[in-house]
């Protein structure tokens, strides 16, 4: 129950916005915004999408025994969906297990905005969980 206390506590420790302009995505060229009016969020708010992460994570997946970390790279799309979700971490098992927990969620979030514009907006969020 600690571990998962823990991670809940720490998922939102804080987003981590990317000031990125032009990126090359899958070969092809994108903007992504790093100046934008109205930031996205998920639709049935954060404490939901936290609860989902942990709903959807297997602990039993991760081979560990003392205090891991990864983050969770992704952007939402113009349509609310989730796309290049990545994780970055030493613990290969749990940066597995972290994407899956993420792609599980299938609720849209609500699209960034400038000038009333959906645009797409680059997500980083820090996960940590303590096997000791």
């Amino acid at each position: 129950m600690r571990k998962l206390i823990l991670l809940f506590t720490l998922i939102f420790s804080g987003f981590v916005f990317g000031q990125v302009k032009d990126t090359i995505i899958d070969g092809k060229k994108t903007v992504i915004y790093s100046s934008i009016e109205k930031e996205a969020v998920f639709s049935k708010g954060n404490a939901e999408f936290q609860r989902l992460i942990a709903e959807n994570f297997r602990l039993k997946k991760i081979r560990a025994n003392s205090l891991i970390t990864c983050e969770i790279k992704f952007i939402v799309e113009r349509d609310g969906t989730l796309s290049n979700i990545t994780a970055t971490g030493e613990n290969e098992s749990f940066n597995k297990e972290a994407i899956r927990a993420v792609t599980k969620i299938k609720e849209k979030w609500i699209p960034a905005t400038i000038n009333g514009q959906a645009v797409r907006e680059r997500f980083k969020i820090p996960l940590t969980i303590n096997f000791e």
